[in-house]
């Protein structure tokens, strides 16, 4: 690749800073682009320039996008924000966008003469004529304004140059899915399973199987057929597992992830996560796997979790915490405690970067020996769900976490797209019944299941962003799916 970054152009308004209205000129930028296609400068494909860029930067590629849409294969802009009255102009133009779920600068959502990047990505790919590539959107969880260092360096798992790697303008080939599985860990033998997230995306359709198998370790029973893995090792040992991931027209890919069970260390660790009152300063306990947090009793802006550590070095070691595939998200180091932040936790308890949403999360942290070491030390992890408390949710929760484990369904694509997500399971025989219950626990669609019908369109259109429960009642028992809708 060859990478090219334009500045503010000297002498313009907004190189004073006197009179500065924070923008990129496109012409300006198209001056730089011009210059560095000239063959006789650089060999440049003119099917495969694509454009990046983060908040104010994001804005100014939006802007470049919209002024010259013939120019771009593909833009990856951070927290940035666009006007949505020639969107659809970039219908040649893959987009992969990225935004903190809980940016208070630019919120993904809504805005006036400029729209958020949630907003701009479904104006596209709702456009009467759609994209060649649906535009994607990944929505960092537990993340503000930033969240773009870990994509660039790549530690974040959303690897954007294998994405513009594998694109040409224009071109509707068939693309192979991308799966990521982050990097090796290493726990102390667990008190309760442990579920490791993968993060998958297909750039021109869907992901339908999902394919884990176990390459050496000790014995071991583990989930199959499901985005995450998810094991309760109880011997030491090195696990290695496989994720082969496979798109609805047959592409295939795979990542591979090695677990280190140990059974005792001197190396930093973290030992425990614990729920923190930000608002109080006060400590709410440890964090139980599948604990269940009602948001109504706290301010949920001022909620965080901690991390409880040994064999840190002070001044020196830190502790990087992932929730579920969003990894590396955010890093704590002891040059960053005072006394004002004393501990280790994923928002400097205030609501800065942890904002819990009604949700579940996959919570991982782990030690560094030092600040700047790209090696994992010793991490802990626990799964744990953030509700409002209503009853139908509660009971939704609870059958879920009794028997999915025995439910082989798939919903896709993950998040709902073009107003529908597909409910698939072989077990269906007819005669089922499927409710779709909003977050307040108000059932809003109902289907019966015909003979030998094994997909089932749930209608997501006119819902508002957020997570839903699909309720499943079989004959035999009764299984409830968590279903992300992003319509806003």
């Amino acid at each position: 690749m060859i990478i090219i970054a334009p500045h503010v152009k000297l002498g313009t308004k907004c190189n004073n800073s006197a009179n500065n209205n924070y923008e990129w000129d496109p012409s300006y930028v198209d001056e730089v682009v011009r210059h560095v296609m000239k063959p006789a400068n650089y060999n440049i494909d003119p099917d495969r320039v694509f454009g990046t860029g983060i908040s104010l930067g994001a804005k100014g590629i939006w802007d470049y996008a919209l002024a010259f849409p013939g120019k771009l294969a593909g833009l990856a802009p951070f927290s940035g924000n666009a006007p949505i009255e020639n969107i659809c102009t970039l219908k040649g133009v893959a987009v992969w966008a990225f935004h903190g779920q809980a940016d208070g600068i630019i919120p993904p959502t809504g805005g006036t003469t400029r729209k958020g990047q949630q907003t701009v990505v479904e104006a596209i790919n709702n456009c009467i004529k759609p994209p060649y590539l649906p535009a994607h959107l990944t929505l960092f969880e537990a993340k503000g304004h930033n969240g773009w260092d870990q994509v660039y360096d790549r530690t974040s798992g959303y690897d954007i140059y294998e994405w513009m790697l594998a694109l040409k303008k224009n071109n509707p080939n068939n693309y192979k899915p991308m799966v990521n599985l982050g990097s090796d860990k290493s726990f102390l033998i667990p008190k309760h399973p442990l579920r490791l997230h993968s993060f998958t995306y297909d750039p021109n359709g869907n992901i339908t199987k999902y394919t884990w198998q176990k390459i050496s370790g000790p014995a071991v029973s583990f989930t199959n057929g499901k985005p995450f893995l998810q094991i309760k090792p109880t011997t030491a040992g090195t696990y290695h597992f496989r994720l082969t991931v496979t798109d609805d027209e047959g592409n295939t890919n795979s990542d591979e992830i090695k677990i280190n069970i140990l059974s005792s260390t001197t190396a930093p660790e973290v030992t425990e996560l614990r729920l923190y009152d930000g608002k109080n300063k006060a400590d709410l306990g440890p964090i139980t796997f599948n604990k269940v947090v009602n948001l109504n009793n706290y301010n949920a802006t001022l909620l965080d979790i901690k991390a409880i550590t040994k064999n840190l070095i002070p001044q020196s070691s830190s502790v990087r915490f992932e929730i579920d595939h969003n990894r590396n998200f955010n890093t704590m180091n002891d040059k960053v405690l005072t006394a004002t932040y004393p501990n280790y936790t994923i928002g400097q308890q205030n609501h800065k970067f942890f904002v819990p949403f009604v949700d579940e999360y996959t919570v991982t942290a782990t030690a560094y020996s030092d600040r700047l070491s790209t090696k994992p030390s010793i991490s802990y992890q626990v799964t744990l769900s953030f509700t409002r408390g209503t009853q139908a949710m509660d009971e939704a929760k609870s059958t879920s976490e009794n028997v999915e484990k025995r439910d082989e369904a798939t919903l896709y694509p993950a998040p709902a797209a073009k107003g529908e997500v597909v409910f698939q399971s072989d077990k269906l025989k007819g005669g089922e019944s499927l409710k779709l219950i909003a977050p307040t626990g108000v059932v809003i669609r109902e289907y019966e299941i015909a003979n030998h019908q094994k997909q089932i369109p749930i209608d997501t259109r006119g819902l508002k962003t957020g997570i839903y429960f699909l309720q499943v009642n079989y004959h035999d028992k009764i299984v409830t799916h968590k279903v992300l809708v992003q319509n806003e």
